[in-house]
């Protein structure tokens, strides 16, 4: 238990970390104060209702570890601060879905510009 605990309160701040500062400190304090008080199912949903809201996407970080540290943490069942907040979870991971496809085109027809 303690083991899995460690590694979800080390993937949160990692996600946090690869914010590049696009998170406003007194929400980070607020998440972090959450994960010392092993608080991380509220430090988890606090930190996706503020990307959500803010429409922040994470850089390097794959969207598939942000969905299982979200069903690890129940957050599919249980939320503490919005009852809608799977429903808005699913959306902003479907626009980040859909920003990632378009960035990785926008890629592909720069680099065949390049070649040509």
């Amino acid at each position: 238990m303690v083991d899995w605990c460690k590694d979800v309160e080390e993937s949160i701040k990692l996600i946090i970390d690869n914010l590049d500062n696009r998170l406003e400190t007194d929400i980070k304090e607020f998440v972090e104060r959450y994960i010392s008080h092993d608080e991380l199912e509220m430090a988890m949903e606090i930190l996706l209702l503020t990307l959500i809201e803010d429409k922040i996407y994470p850089n390097n970080i794959k969207l598939e570890k942000i969905i299982f540290l979200a069903k690890e943490l129940n957050l599919d069942t249980e939320n503490y601060y919005d009852d809608n907040f799977w429903i808005k979870f699913n959306e902003w991971i479907k626009k980040f879905f859909l920003l990632k496809q378009r960035c990785k085109k926008l890629l592909v027809i720069c680099q065949l510009k390049l070649l040509s």
